[in-house]
């Protein structure tokens, strides 16, 4: 899925792979058409998973930019507002050190999906409504392709460029301890 050449950026991909699967089965799950009929307790189920699920997706990007805040800024925002912190972190660019994660447009749709994972997490699944779980639905299949290509990008930018492929026959490797 996503390949990183940092080594500070290495615990990332298996994150957003797990994140990738999950929405692969929220996908499938939401492909059923889960919300039809009148059975209120198969609503609730409905809702419950697909809320989870987006809770769960969230989670995932979270903690690939927690990796990137620990690895690379070197500072983990912590205290009652580190979700946000976390988030304001990513939008600004950090000189000498890292150009911003992620644009305008993709801090509103995390923070919120934040507030959702907020409402999911602490219980209040009994409140939860198709519209507002749909609504999130929605707005993780636009983030998530997003975050995977702002990922890329950081990688792309703090990576050494790769060594340039030997030339035409020339059949000795380079070596890379030399100067």
């Amino acid at each position: 899925m996503l390949q990183l050449r940092l080594p500070a950026l290495s615990s990332i991909p298996k994150k957003l792979e797990d994140a990738n699967t999950e929405m692969g089965n929220l996908e499938r799950f939401l492909s059923r058409d889960p919300f039809k009929g009148d059975d209120d307790v198969m609503r609730w189920s409905a809702l419950t998973t697909a809320a989870t699920a987006v809770h769960n997706v969230y989670n995932g990007i979270e903690d690939a930019l927690k990796v990137i805040a620990r690895n690379v800024d070197r500072f983990v925002p912590e205290g009652p507002t580190s979700h946000q912190d976390l988030l304001d972190a990513m939008r600004s660019a950090i000189e000498d050190v890292r150009p911003e994660v992620i644009g305008d447009a993709l801090h509103a749709d995390l923070s919120e999906l934040k507030q959702f994972r907020h409402r999911v997490n602490h219980n209040y699944a009994y409140d939860l409504r198709e519209g507002p779980v749909m609504d999130n639905v929605v707005r993780l299949r636009r983030a998530f392709p997003e975050v995977l290509e702002a990922v890329r990008k950081l990688d792309e930018h703090l990576a050494p460029p790769p060594p340039p492929p030997p030339a035409a026959g020339d059949e000795t490797p380079p070596d890379p301890f030399s100067r």
